[in-house]
């Protein structure tokens, strides 16, 4: 929002201003910007790249019911030779560029070095993504008595420039040229008289907007982000059953299984003191640092799908020919990229050699299931010896 002097006598009411920035879209969020490698990339999340950011100032106003454009003569409601813009700390001191005429009449425009092609410019504002405004319109008729005036600054002039002691502001300046139709009626006649008739009306609009942290509308940014389950939970095996705690701590219990790297372990035999030796609980508990942030309240794990692999057989000599060395070898398969050309893959991806996700987006579920290459060497129902 801006805020602009006022005086006793104006035709113009509720000015108001809002700086605009747009970010050339991401439409596959594979981490990287053609051009510029991984720029765009940070650790498990991936977000937009904002270089070569275009940047425009919006101004509005409202004109008494009375007030028409004044367009006789081939005039305009806003001159865009009258229009200027500038950044800097005070109006005074900061040097105003007729932006509109640049950019209407010239390839390249921008204001002070922050220049760059039109056609550049025009692209990232058309995109869908983004509001696509018109730059340097001036209204020929106003049914509503609500203007909307875009000034076009060129490519990231807000970048590293907010400021919280408001010493970084834009500045507008331009002309508005009305037809006053009461006067005008009242005169009984639609022609002007060189141009000095008492119903054709102009005012100087000057106003200014701080650059200030929040204070950007930002459009065409986009974020994903993704985690695993080692990152907000702890998932142990507790061999054996127990009565209370104190049977508990004598049980064998594997602990954060779930932050293996599955790197290759010497198998050994599970002995707890137990009667029911042969049965293992999974415990899943969730990370309390994140459970507890805010935003997450209601947040709960749910367990969708358990598989197990059951290796009837030791290791023996040459694991990787036996049947655990080839199960370990799909499990150490490094995951598919989640994203495509299009985007984010909607029905599923393969989380390694042995397993894939499939997804509904409708129930927002992601089910759990062997590919076929583990069920080549592990079926569901294994055969007869």
């Amino acid at each position: 929002m801006g805020d602009s002097e006022s005086t006793e006598y104006t035709f113009l009411e509720y000015v108001n201003m809002r700086l605009v920035m747009i970010y050339t879209e991401d439409t596959d969020f594979s981490g990287e910007t053609p051009g510029m490698g991984d720029s765009e990339s940070t650790d498990r999340t991936v977000r937009t790249d904002s270089t070569g950011n275009a940047n425009y100032v919006q101004v509005t106003f409202t004109m008494g019911p009375q007030y028409q454009p004044n367009t006789l003569g081939g005039s305009d409601l806003i001159p865009l030779d009258s229009v200027r813009a500038g950044r800097g700390t005070f109006f005074d001191s900061t040097s105003l560029e007729h932006l509109c005429t640049d950019y209407t009449d010239d390839a390249t425009f921008g204001l002070y070095s922050f220049d760059g092609d039109v056609s550049d410019f025009n692209d990232m504002v058309g995109q869908d993504c983004g509001p696509k405004s018109a730059m340097c319109a001036s209204p020929d008729t106003v049914p509503d008595q609500f203007v909307s005036f875009n000034i076009p600054l060129g490519f990231e002039v807000f970048d590293n420039q907010a400021s919280s002691d408001l010493s970084n502001n834009i500045f507008v300046d331009f002309v508005v040229n009305v037809v006053d139709t009461v006067a005008r009626d009242a005169a009984g006649t639609a022609a002007p008289n060189e141009g000095g008739a008492p119903w054709q009306m102009k005012t100087t609009l000057t106003a200014s907007i701080p650059i200030v942290d929040g204070g950007i509308n930002i459009f065409c940014d986009g974020f994903t982000a993704k985690t695993d389950l080692k990152d907000v939970a702890n998932v142990d095996i507790v061999v054996g059953s127990a009565a209370d705690k104190e049977e508990l701590t004598r049980l064998r219990i594997l602990q954060d299984i779930a932050s293996t790297d599955l790197d290759v372990v010497a198998s050994s035999r599970i002995d707890t003191p137990s009667i029911e030796s042969g049965l293992m609980t999974l415990v899943i508990k969730g990370n309390e640092s994140y459970f507890d942030l805010v935003g997450n309240t209601g947040v709960t794990v749910e367990l969708e799908d358990v598989i197990t692999i059951h290796v009837m057989e030791d290791n023996g000599s040459g694991e990787d020919t036996t049947v655990a060395g080839q199960v370990l070898t799909l499990l150490r398969a490094p995951p598919d990229d989640n994203t495509n050309t299009t985007g984010l893959i909607t029905d599923g991806y393969n989380l390694n050699g042995a397993f894939m996700f499939t997804i509904d987006r409708e129930s927002q579920r992601a089910h759990l299931e062997p590919r076929s290459a583990l069920t080549d060497i592990c079926p569901f129902n294994p055969p007869r010896p």
